[in-house]
């Protein structure tokens, strides 16, 4: 709350009357400002802020200028608890930590410190996924995100190197960011279906199915699914998730086909944008019990969306709906007896992230590279100002075959840093990096100018 504000002054002013060079934080929200307290205590009563960042997966990779657009005032900024998480700590949640830090680095005239947390936990009392280090009665080990902050802390640069990115080749923009596999699913329900009809963009009509059979279609081999007298049913109450996919992908446009509950506990889905029965995202028509309808799933790895919404209440039983899912290249439509029930927009996110610094005493110019891809990705570095450069450096790298690849108790040392010579350095060289990496380049140059 703003009177906040107020307090921290008190507390100040008390502290400072005998501690003149202390310096007093004021605490912030877990993620953002406490502007109205702020404005309460005034900037210039304010030594440093402490913010904390506690952001899921994907949040880092569209948010890269968070501090380069921070307010410049007279208070610094210690972020005294961080932790990026995918679902718990894993590989993705440490490329989202290397990139989190190149963002604090680069901003070295605002952000002063920062800390990691929580740091310890007890393998067999834990109530929080992300931690640095966990234990048991004789074991330990460290989480992929250590060795990614100790690798950055033993090679840090003295001074920040002015950084131009260019990706190549260049995203495409008209590239329909929902595609995937289109699926019917029920859930511990009796469903029905009929009358599927899929529209290109510009509503023409492109396939329709009076399910006659299950020809156009393919499972994973759960449930009770059949064709009766065109209808589509799935007749086994007592079935958890089961779902059917439409053998052609679903990339733009609307699809239309008319549902009905019959018996059981949920109402029933369509999945879009899917590539398989784990990651995908649904209509959720009847969700939780069949309270409330909305777009739910995860989308593939890259894309960010926003937006979403809801409408309460159940689906009702034997009762034939209209519903209808719209996609464009970047937006997701969903429709119950022709109202919009809820409407996200994707974001496709940058996969590849880079900075650069120098220490003066070692001559040696530091790159930092994060490549989210499942590919290997060509670097082509520039380095400009140089009056020399060495021809051997090294690379440091930190990598998972999976983005949920993980540290543990039996193995502790899955992911840690591999060394490895760099040869070929000069004023502009390339250097590949490793799918789903984290990598620091040492390069011998002395600058053009002195400093």
């Amino acid at each position: 709350p703003a009177i906040y504000g107020d307090y921290y002054k008190r507390f100040r002013d008390a502290i400072k009357a005998k501690y003149p060079d202390m310096v007093v934080i004021m605490s912030m929200f877990w993620s953002g400002l406490n502007q109205p307290a702020i404005d309460r205590a005034g900037d210039d009563q304010i030594d440093m802020v402490d913010e904390h960042s506690y952001r899921p997966s994907g949040w880092i990779r569209g948010n890269f200028d968070y501090f380069d657009k921070y307010p410049r005032k007279p208070w610094k900024v210690y972020v005294g608890e961080y932790a990026h998480h995918h679902r718990s700590g894993d590989w993705s949640a440490a490329m989202d930590d290397s990139v989190y830090l190149m963002m604090l680095e680069r901003n070295g005239d605002l952000v002063k410190m920062a800390s990691y947390a929580p740091l310890f936990v007890n393998v067999n009392q834990s109530s929080w996924g992300v931690n640095l280090i966990e234990f048991d009665a004789s074991r330990s080990f460290v989480h992929s995100t250590y060795h990614v902050q100790k690798t950055y802390a033993e090679n840090l640069p003295d001074v920040n190197l002015a950084t131009a990115v260019e990706v190549l080749p260049k995203p495409d923009p008209d590239q329909p960011l929902f595609a995937g596999k289109f699926g019917l699913r029920s859930w511990n329900t009796v469903n029905e279906f009929k009358e599927l009809r899929v529209y290109d963009p510009d509503d023409n009509l492109v396939f329709s199915d009076d399910f006659a059979s299950l020809e156009h279609w393919s499972g994973p081999g759960t449930g009770q699914w059949k064709t009766e007298g065109g209808v589509l049913k799935q007749t086994d109450p007592d079935q958890g998730p089961t779902s059917l996919f439409l053998k052609e992908q679903f990339k733009s446009g609307t699809v239309t086909v008319k549902a009905r509950r019959v018996a059981g506990n949920e109402g029933f889905l369509m999945f879009f944008h899917a590539d398989g029965p784990e990651r995908y995202m649904f209509c959720n028509y009847g969700a939780a019990g069949n309270h409330f309808s909305a777009i739910q799933g995860t989308p593939a790895e890259g894309l960010a969306t926003k937006g979403g919404g809801d409408i309460q209440g159940p689906i009702e039983k034997d009762r034939w709906y209209d519903i209808s899912l719209v996609l464009t290249k970047n937006t997701a439509e969903m429709l119950l007896d022709g109202k919009r029930v809820s409407r996200i927009e994707a974001e496709s996110l940058p996969a590849f992230f880079a900075t650069a610094g120098y220490q003066r005493r070692e001559k040696m110019a530091v790159v930092r590279a994060t490549n989210y891809r499942d590919v290997p990705v060509p670097m082509t570095i520039e380095l400009a100002g140089t009056q020399s450069i060495g021809p051997t450096g090294e690379q440091i790298v930190l990598r998972a075959d999976r983005a949920t690849d993980e540290n543990s108790l039996d193995e502790p040392l899955r992911i840690q840093p591999q060394r490895q010579a760099l040869a070929g350095c000069s004023r502009r060289f390339t250097v590949e990096l490793a799918p789903r990496s984290v990598n620091v380049l040492r390069i011998p140059a002395e600058p053009a100018q002195p400093e």
